[in-house]
């Protein structure tokens, strides 16, 4: 496979072009040979060369670019496209985006994952992250009249998997047809604003949650990569969620839901969510406290199976799972921004099954600087600890998680190439410290306790 960045300088068109040899396919896991011979070693320097490469040339083009608008934003084209020539009489609202990337792995594990590395997971082959679209009635919460609306979402790509719930997409593409590439519907809700108080937003159907700093949306996140503890946070609740400010400084949030990344219910209890956020005058300082918490039995798979095996665990046990984040936004100055966050997670373990109760938790630092209109500088620290060996593996590679301390480190950029299209090349460290040296590693298919990544992507917002 090869990896280009294609410039039109003619039409200031660009993107990234992908050459597929199908002598490269990626071959199952079973067999994919051990130890690596000849034809792995030559596919890594080409990666290595092709990763060197790409980052040059992103240099370069970022070195000639002029400062654009201060954060990117959609194009406008789904509208011009879909909206304008129906008139649009229901007031819709169009935009997506297409995040494309590849991440260097110089390890060349065997089973072509990053370890615990979440979304960009795969090692040197390109990922199309997401295909992302929105179609949207957004309420006007600025009147004092009541406003309904809706949103859907649509993803297709390699991070739709992570994204799905059980019972509404998880069963489009089946694994036999496409192991990697899904389609999601992450959000699909009805809205609407009441005008009590200061005003008051409720959705109604399969929504975010509030819990966590990293959305895994490239619009919301510095980073290509996400921090180990982004796995242990849910992605979605089906249910309805009530949002509220109270004066200049406080917003609050409250939910009930079916379960987290559920859209069918495996028990009869309601489970919860919410948060309380501070910001002061300015806004430079915001604090969030956000909770999730509720009995969860998920059917899945072996990775989240409570009982460790395909199907649904013991009826009745009602296992209840704790997850939270508090986080700090300060920033510093109006170029520097630094961000602390704490996660938690707490698993109820199973008496049928002799699993005893899971606990992780971690601290995730950011260090923001916005050399200009178009350039951002940013580092991550991450220090996570798995008491239990529950959730420091990799959602998809299967790898046996290990308790023990995680570690990693990730140097990157945010560069703008016009106001809607933009890159996050990066640089990370991660290693491993295991309570037991007998346990199998977290990286390069379990065998190393260290990994080292070159990784970016580039997304078009329209």
């Amino acid at each position: 496979m090869g990896l280009h960045f294609v410039v039109d300088t003619a039409s200031s068109h660009f993107g990234l072009l992908v050459d597929h040899d199908p002598s490269e396919q990626s071959a199952p896991d079973s067999q994919v040979p051990s130890p690596r011979n000849h034809d792995m070693e030559s596919r890594c320097f080409v990666s290595l060369r092709a990763s060197i490469r790409l980052l040059g040339m992103l240099a370069f083009i970022g070195s000639c670019v002029n400062s654009l608008a201060v954060e990117p934003e959609s194009n406008g084209m789904l509208n011009q496209l879909l909206a304008r020539p129906l008139g649009n009489p229901l007031g819709l609202e169009w935009e997506g985006w297409l995040e494309q990337g590849f991440s260097w792995n110089p390890d060349s594990p065997a089973d072509r994952f990053n370890g615990p590395v979440n979304q960009n997971d795969r090692a040197n082959e390109y990922q199309m992250n997401q295909l992302y679209l929105i179609a949207s009635k957004p309420v006007d919460d600025t009147s004092d009249h009541w406003s309904c609306g809706f949103q859907a979402d649509l993803l297709y790509g390699t991070d739709a998997f992570f994204f799905q719930a059980l019972g509404l997409d998880d069963r489009i593409v089946s694994d036999s047809n496409s192991r990697f590439y899904k389609l999601a519907l992450p959000q699909l809700y009805a809205e609407l604003y009441a005008p009590i108080g200061s005003g008051v937003t409720i959705q109604l159907g399969k929504w975010f949650t509030p819990v966590g700093y990293e959305t895994g949306l490239p619009n919301d996140d510095f980073f290509y990569s996400k921090a180990i503890g982004f796995n242990n946070t849910p992605y979605s609740h089906t249910g309805i969620l009530m949002s509220f400010d109270l004066g200049d400084h406080w917003s609050f949030s409250h939910g009930l839901h079916r379960g987290t990344d559920v859209w069918e219910d495996n028990n009869e209890n309601l489970g919860y969510c919410g948060s309380a956020q501070w910001a002061n005058e300015e806004e430079s300082t915001v604090c969030t406290f956000a909770i999730n918490l509720g009995p969860e039995q998920d059917e899945r798979a072996d990775f989240q199976d409570i009982d460790g095996s395909p199907g649904p665990d013991a009826p009745g046990e009602n296992l209840y799972r704790v997850t939270y984040s508090l986080t700090l936004e300060q920033r510093i100055n109006e170029r520097l921004q630094y961000v602390a966050n704490h996660d938690y997670f707490y698993q109820e373990g199973s008496e049928t099954f002799a699993i005893e109760n899971a606990e992780a938790y971690g601290l995730t630092q950011f260090l923001i600087y916005d050399y200009s209109d178009c350039l951002s500088l940013g580092a991550r620290l991450e220090v996570y600890r798995d008491d239990d060996g529950f959730v420091g593996s990799g959602f998809r590679s299967l790898n046996a998680a290990a308790p023990g301390v995680y570690t990693n480190l990730t140097l990157g950029i945010q560069r703008l190439l016009t106001p809607s299209c933009y890159v996050r090349p990066e640089i990370r460290w991660d290693w491993q410290s295991r309570d037991d040296t007998a346990d199998t590693p977290a990286f390069d298919d379990g065998t190393s306790t260290h990994q080292f990544l070159v990784a970016t992507d580039l997304v078009l917002w329209f």
